[in-house]
């Protein structure tokens, strides 16, 4: 959401300075001509950084389950080991 009210301020202050810059030449093409190429290389990055977020959970997620799994079998290692020497000693 950031990024989208950012970039249209940005689309903004583009405005404001080329209309300052030309000083009331034929405009509105070149501008949005311009705002339509910022809004899609700001679609395509939102695009790259929700993905890397997705990306990122998803190898966080099976990290997460890998470190459980690995626990509960040495847990459950740890357990036999102390059974078969309980039943060694009986």
């Amino acid at each position: 959401m950031t990024v989208v009210v950012a970039f249209i301020l940005e689309a903004f202050i583009f405005r404001i300075q080329y209309r300052q810059t030309m000083q009331g030449q034929d405009m509105d093409g070149i501008v949005t001509a311009t705002v339509v190429k910022y809004f899609v290389i700001t679609t395509i990055v939102m695009t790259i950084v929700i993905t890397a977020i997705v990306i990122s959970t998803i190898v966080i997620m099976i990290i997460v389950i890998m470190t459980v799994v690995i626990t509960t079998i040495v847990i459950y290692t740890i357990a036999i080991s102390i059974i078969a020497n309980y039943i060694a000693k009986s």
